[in-house]
């Protein structure tokens, strides 16, 4: 037989048709364990210009692992043939609807496709879902903007579904002449110089595994301060599941993680999802409040920036979310979208309410008032309702007796002075100095005094410069008491012109009014002021008729 006759300029290749599935539960485990299908979706997933490493699959399964109890997965995948051309790897939260996969740690959530099939692969998804799970909302959040979501949005089909945003998402393009500029400037240069009067000042990269672990906890309780002061959330804390998460994600290779350290403590951090020559700013990112004058988080994000020059990589994402330090370092914006498929009605209340808060927004703005000044009326707003909420569960004589014995309405300020006499005594309790973690330990019950008021004053004072001493037993705070040097300005409330001795100043005392022993305590804090500066003054409030009598006794 010719040869032609077999291949000639008249033969064609047979047709693959693509197979579109949804697989729900234990069917994606199955999947997961297949070898040929993680080298297609590995392959996929590098071949994919506006993938991110929130869709690799070991991202994927380690989330799939660790959140099964509260996520059952959910995949959408296409195959033509023996390849893996289309990919969507979701689940269902514990109210029926779907999120992407890695939910609020996946800072990214889009599909993977090959080139040829990126017009197809979302539709037929999209159609796969709705069909089997017919009540289920889809949300995505963020798509990034150099995916193929126009197609969805300007769908005539879908445009009955969809609603969707578009966020801004800031930028930090790595140059590391431009980053060295920024660290060299004046402000910048005297607070590293400031921070290096207190101690070693160092930058380094956690690499290793047992380093990685050793500084995991004292992160969280970083983050959690942080987090629950600005935006009352503790997702560490309310989340057992994190750490073991992040650490498998370090042991896949996906994190980078810097530190930036005063000898021995560490005063910022950053540990980020890194693929493809990014580092996004979604895992941890953490300064100490105790030396927020210094700007340590802005100082090491900078620091980082030259090390990811060094280390090649082009891109520091900043990600969605209006932040004052975002756009601070942000060379550049691009955009990403959230992405909500749902019913007609759901679909049209989103977009009006959405519509509604915009012109609100441009409304407020040209009346002068700032986005933050919307924010602060948010805050308050939330801890009104959780205050109405308290009033109703407590009982009022113990509401009465219970809160921070700062300085109340009607109160008048008594004053103690303390110098060492003689042989101090030693505590009979264990003390501890500026402990985030035991601040964490705050219990509002029986209070009207929110976790949110209490973690959000306690950084403002040390941003301010002072000091806290704190008492924990049984995983609960017992006691607190905050110091101040007799300069500081917060003391100008109590209208004292000047301290005499120049001593330190122990002032708006939180005792819980189950606690016992308190004069312990008392002594204490009084004990270790005065052990480390001679004398101090002690500030209480006259309503607090506990506090004065132990303090008259001491």
């Amino acid at each position: 037989m010719h040869k032609d006759s077999i291949v000639g300029p008249e033969a064609k290749l047979p047709v693959l048709a693509s197979i579109t599935e949804l697989l729900i539960g234990n069917q994606v485990f199955d999947l997961l364990s297949d070898p040929f299908f993680c080298i297609g979706w590995d392959t996929l997933y590098k071949n994919c210009s506006w993938g991110t490493v929130f869709q690799t699959r070991e991202f994927v399964a380690n989330w799939y692992k660790h959140y099964s109890t509260d996520y059952l997965p959910v995949i959408v995948k296409q195959t033509e043939g023996n390849s893996l051309t289309g990919l969507l790897t979701l689940a269902k939260d514990t109210q029926g609807n779907i999120v992407g996969a890695g939910s609020n740690q996946a800072e990214y959530q889009v599909w993977l496709t090959t080139e040829s099939e990126k017009s197809s692969f979302i539709n037929d998804a999209f159609h796969k879902l709705r069909n089997a799970l017919p009540k289920a909302e889809i949300t995505l959040k963020y798509v990034p903007g150099n995916a193929p979501v126009q197609q969805v949005i300007s769908d005539d089909y879908w445009k009955r579904f969809c609603f969707s945003k578009k966020v801004e998402q800031p930028l930090l393009v790595i140059d590391k002449e431009q980053i060295t500029r920024e660290l060299k400037k004046k402000n910048r240069r005297e607070k590293i110089n400031r921070l290096k009067r207190f101690g070693n000042l160092k930058f380094e990269q956690i690499t290793d595994r047992q380093e990685f672990i050793n500084i995991l906890d004292e992160l969280a309780i970083q983050s959690d301060f942080r987090k629950g002061a600005m935006y009352n959330k503790t997702v560490f804390m309310d989340d057992p599941y994190r750490k073991p998460f992040l650490l498998s994600l370090f042991d896949s290779a996906l994190l980078h993680t810097t530190l930036l350290k005063l000898d021995e403590k560490i005063i910022a951090s950053n540990i980020g999802a890194a693929s493809k020559g990014w580092v996004h700013l979604q895992g941890i990112n953490t300064h100490s409040p105790i030396y927020a004058k210094y700007s340590p988080g802005i100082l090491h994000f900078l620091m980082l920036g030259q090390l990811l020059a060094e280390n090649g990589y082009s891109v520091f994402d900043l990600t969605p979310g209006r932040n004052a330090y975002k756009d601070s370092l942000a060379t550049t914006y691009t955009n990403a979208f959230e992405l909500t498929i749902g019913n007609k009605h759901s679909s049209a209340n989103k977009s009006l309410n959405y519509k509604i808060a915009e012109c609100l927004k441009y409304a407020l703005s040209k009346l002068g008032v700032k986005h933050n000044t919307v924010r602060d009326l948010k805050q308050t707003g939330t801890i009104f309702r959780s205050k109405l909420k308290a009033l109703r569960k407590a009982d009022i004589n113990f509401l009465a007796k219970s809160g921070l014995y700062s300085l109340r309405w009607g109160a008048k300020p008594s004053f103690y002075f303390y110098r060492v006499k003689g042989r101090a005594t030693l505590p009979r309790i264990k003390l501890n100095k500026d402990n985030l973690g035991d601040l964490l330990k705050y219990d509002q019950t029986g209070s009207t005094f929110t976790r949110w008021e209490f973690l959000m004053q306690a950084m403002k004072r040390f941003e301010a410069g002072q000091h806290v001493y704190t008492w924990c037993k049984d995983g609960q705070l017992l006691a607190c008491a905050w110091q101040s040097e007799h300069k500081n300005t917060c003391l100008q409330r109590y209208e004292v012109p000047e301290f005499p001795d120049k001593a330190d100043v122990l002032h708006d005392f939180y005792i819980k009014p189950a606690a016992t022993h308190i004069n312990h305590f008392v002594e204490g804090i009084i004990h270790e002021v005065i052990t480390e500066f001679g004398s101090c003054y002690v500030i209480s409030s006259s309503h607090n008729r506990k506090l004065c009598k132990i303090l008259e006794a001491i």
